[in-house]
């Protein structure tokens, strides 16, 4: 599915390898997929390449823990990851740029025929074990349809969450675009010079205010006003900018706990229980954050709204 979306070359036929070209605005990148179970491709891939991501892949309709996974079934099931992900951290082989875990289908599928009777809290525990391990959990429907819906969906999900976070990932091998560089320089140097004006300004200007009491009474009421009006519209901004700094403060801590879990996890540091309840406990918070930063967005489009009313009334 990866290989019909992005631009490939498959580079060696003894060991297959298939290169996927990774571009955007700002980057364009070599990205090299190769198969963990395939031995043949470990004897090169040390000597050339950098192991910055993995994803690891199931198959939903052999995960399902109300049907009896018997034989074959079972290596490509979601318990079966484990072992490769053991294996593939015990060979320095995970990488720390992108850790996607994918249960895969193909066609339009009800929650209790991918994840059984009990679907929410299987997918709980998939959830936490991909908590404990730095994983992302996707659910993907590889159907035509699957592979291209939801790519125009601001919070994407399914195919499209995976394309997105391949194309969004800064590989080792980014090379960064011409013309996103020089703009970034220009940005850079206006930023700079407007923050050296205004400082010569505020030190050499000659300017001052006339005295309120030589105006007439009109005027000077309505300079009171629109003062009083600007000031509270400082000290709301203030507020609201005070409120968002402390929600991705709050964010980062989550993030840093999280790591905390996983490496508490690995030192074996923590019991089941301790490590569900951990990890449980951040989901929670997570969603929490996250609501809220939402619910300021749609403050400040409320706002802008509210603003341009006003301008028209006054106008």
């Amino acid at each position: 599915a990866l290989q019909s979306h992005f631009e490939t070359v498959n580079d060696d036929d003894d060991a297959p390898r298939t290169m996927l070209t990774v571009s955007n605005r700002y980057f364009h990148a070599k990205v090299l997929l190769e198969d963990l179970l395939l031995q043949q491709s470990k004897t090169t891939i040390s000597e050339t390449t950098k192991d910055d991501g993995i994803i690891l892949v199931f198959d939903t309709m052999h995960s399902n823990p109300s049907v009896a996974t018997i034989g074959s079934s079972f290596s490509s099931s979601f318990d079966a990851l484990t072992m490769v992900h053991d294996k593939a951290e015990q060979d320095g082989e995970c990488g720390d740029l992108l850790r996607l875990c994918v249960g895969v289908h193909v066609g339009e599928k009800t929650p209790t025929e991918l994840r059984g009777k009990d679907h929410e809290e299987e997918y709980s525990r998939r959830v936490l074990w991909c908590l404990d391990r730095g994983y992302e959990y996707v659910e993907a429907n590889l159907s035509k349809e699957g592979q291209t819906s939801g790519h125009d969906e601001r919070d994407k999900d399914g195919f499209a969450r995976i394309v997105e976070a391949i194309s969004g990932t800064v590989w080792s091998s980014a090379v960064m675009e011409k013309s996103k560089k020089q703009e970034l320089k220009q940005s850079y140097d206006k930023e700079k010079e407007s923050l050296l004006h205004a400082k010569r300004q505020t030190s050499e200007n000659p300017y001052v205010p006339p005295d309120p009491s030589l105006l007439d009474t009109q005027i000077q009421s309505e300079l009171v006003k629109n003062s009083t009006d600007s000031t509270e519209n400082y000290f709301v901004d203030d507020l609201k900018a005070a409120e968002h700094d402390r929600t991705l403060e709050n964010l980062e801590g989550l993030l840093r706990e999280a790591a905390s879990i996983r490496e508490a996890s690995r030192a074996g540091e923590l019991t089941d229980e301790e490590r569900r309840k951990r990890a449980a406990d951040a989901a929670t918070l997570m969603m929490s954050l996250m609501n809220q930063l939402d619910a300021e967005e749609v403050q400040e489009d409320d706002f802008e709204v509210d603003s341009s009313s006003d301008e028209e009334s006054t106008s």
